[in-house]
């Protein structure tokens, strides 16, 4: 996790540099300090092109009722790849997101620990509905096949101890946008530091995924396979692929600053809930995410 950080910060190093430094303007006493200013908000090409690379933590928590009716709670942290090709009446995004954690349930005195990890794949494609789209407000609905693995260890289950499940869904998608720049120069004085901000393309957008088809891959843990006692052990002994079944939901909230070097950055809001349907082998899962992306332009 250190490595992590350490390579985030230097990727943040590289998208910043040369960006931020180019539209301030200071006065402090009677020295003024001017640094390259823009009058005009850049317009970029109508076809973009991004690299994503993303960092988040967040809270999340689960329970597997084939196993204990027990709540597991967490503070995973999560890392985002990703490629999204935007253009004007239609956006293509795909990648992935690994998270991570330890996540623990308390019952009295009774304390339990799981140490769960996923891997999350997606591919999404959305269009514009240009009748109630215009230069401020742009709407796009379209769909998202999602593939989501969970690997999850527990030594206090004992023979139960690894759960390992697939959840794969079909979404229906709807974003909207909404464009926020500044296009104007506001200046602010604070006591005796003058700071002049100028203009910046900025949007603000939030997206929901509703489950349209809902499958999972997925054993009953509380039937322990015997194929081990038989010595030909199986790695997915008993398990079932079970179609239309459960239901999923996600949602992300965005925002977006654009750079002068054709680079961006995004602070997002992250949310994800879902469950695999049955009854003594249900699984529910649900987390919040806060993640912060840079988006770096390959056009």
């Amino acid at each position: 996790y250190r490595h992590m950080k350490q390579l985030f910060l230097v990727l943040i190093w590289m998208s910043y540099f040369g960006a931020f430094g180019q539209d301030t303007n200071y006065t402090i006493g009677s020295d003024s300090i001017h640094i390259n200013p823009l009058e005009q908000v850049q317009k970029l090409p109508g076809s973009k092109a991004y690299l994503e690379i993303g960092l988040g933590a967040g809270s999340a928590n689960f329970r597997d009722f084939a196993t204990s009716p027990l709540v597991y709670s967490g503070s995973p942290v999560s890392f985002s790849l990703g490629m999204k090709m935007d253009k004007l009446k239609k956006e293509t995004q795909f990648g992935l997101n690994i998270s991570f954690g330890l996540y623990s349930a308390v019952v009295g005195s009774s304390y339990a620990q799981s140490t769960t990890s996923s891997l999350l794949l997606f591919y999404q494609h959305l269009v514009q509905l240009p009748r109630i789209s215009n230069n401020k407000w742009d709407f796009k609905v379209g769909g998202q096949l999602n593939a989501t693995g969970n690997y999850r260890n527990n030594p206090s289950l004992q023979n139960n101890s690894v759960g390992v499940e697939m959840v794969n869904t079909l979404f229906a998608s709807g974003k909207v946008k909404r464009d926020v720049s500044r296009t104007i120069t506001k200046e602010k004085k604070l006591w005796f530091v003058h700071w002049v901000r100028n203009p910046r393309t900025r949007n603000l957008e939030f997206q929901l995924n509703v489950g349209l088809m809902n499958n999972s891959l997925r054993n009953g843990y509380a039937y322990i396979d015997q194929s081990s006692v038989l010595n030909n052990p199986k790695a997915f002994g008993d398990y079932k692929y079970s179609w239309f079944t459960g239901f999923r939901m996600s949602s992300a909230l965005n925002y977006t600053i654009q750079l002068h070097n054709k680079n961006a950055v995004q602070f997002s809001y992250v949310w994800d809930a879902y469950h695999t349907g049955g009854d003594a082998n249900r699984f529910e899962y649900g987390s919040h995410f806060l993640r912060f992306t840079l988006l770096f332009s390959t056009k």
